[in-house]
């Protein structure tokens, strides 16, 4: 026995878990695999089994956020891209000559370095999970999240967006998306609770902090739509640095 795995006995008897430092909820070595031997891309695979609840929300975001963006975005960042399901599409529809990556695990930065340091100026950083400390204030066209601030904490998701704010430039645009408080009752906890996958990460934020910090931040809202997310929805916040805030949709 490995000792991750004596550990994990020993931290089980307590209703712990051992997890190596920088692994992700999944991994590439067995989700690749079964890609490949269903002759399909990694996010085609995704979408099509639906692992780790993706469904079709690639697709649904993507095209909402095309209806915004201008169709040449040079310098992108993103927070925590994992698989690179979004990365594909974002190089793909908008053509970035630099693409910043923050991604706490090393198996999916290795995975996105094989897979896309030939298609776009890559950049992955070696991440903390909580600043954008080797990025530049000021030198980003757009800056993306998705599905991270639904499970961060609070505290840590307000010092990312402090953190975006920094390195977006006047008038650049910032995307994320987090749980707003109005789609969840007792009803839908419980259907997470009994979700087969049993997931327990759900972070809630409140639609009147958001507001507030839009307003302190100099940051407009121009657009916002909800995707599905298990028994739920996120909401997706398109923002543009300066202006005031003048929240749509939603």
């Amino acid at each position: 026995m490995t000792i991750n795995g004596v550990l994990n006995r020993m931290l089980n008897f307590w209703g712990y878990k051992a997890i190596p430092k920088g692994f992700g909820y999944f991994s590439p070595e067995n989700v690749v695999r079964k890609a490949h031997e269903s002759n399909l891309s990694l996010c085609e695979y995704l979408e099509k089994n639906n692992v780790g609840g993706v469904g079709k929300r690639r697709d649904l975001i993507i095209n909402t956020l095309r209806q915004y963006l201008p169709p040449k975005l040079q310098n992108v960042l993103e927070i925590g891209a994992g698989t690179g399901m979004y990365l594909e599409k974002i190089v793909e529809n908008h053509s970035p000559t630099r693409y910043e990556v923050y991604e706490t695990s090393w198996e999916w930065v290795k995975y996105l370095n094989q897979t896309y340091a030939g298609k776009t100026g890559l950049k992955c950083y070696n991440a903390d999970g909580s600043s954008l400390r080797q990025t530049a204030s000021e030198s980003v066209d757009a800056v993306f999240s998705h599905g991270v601030f639904v499970y961060l904490p609070v505290i840590k998701t307000f010092g990312y967006w402090e953190e975006i704010t920094r390195v977006a430039k006047p008038g650049g645009w910032i995307i994320f998306d987090c749980f707003l408080t109005r789609y969840f009752n007792v009803d839908v906890l419980e259907q997470w609770q009994n979700d087969s996958y049993h997931w327990d990460f759900p972070v809630i934020i409140s639609e009147e902090l958001i507001e507030e910090f839009l307003m302190r931040y100099g940051l407009t809202c121009v657009g916002r739509f909800n995707a599905p997310y298990h028994a739920a929805f996120s909401t997706y916040f398109i923002l543009r640095k300066g202006g005031p805030t003048n929240s749509q949709g939603g």
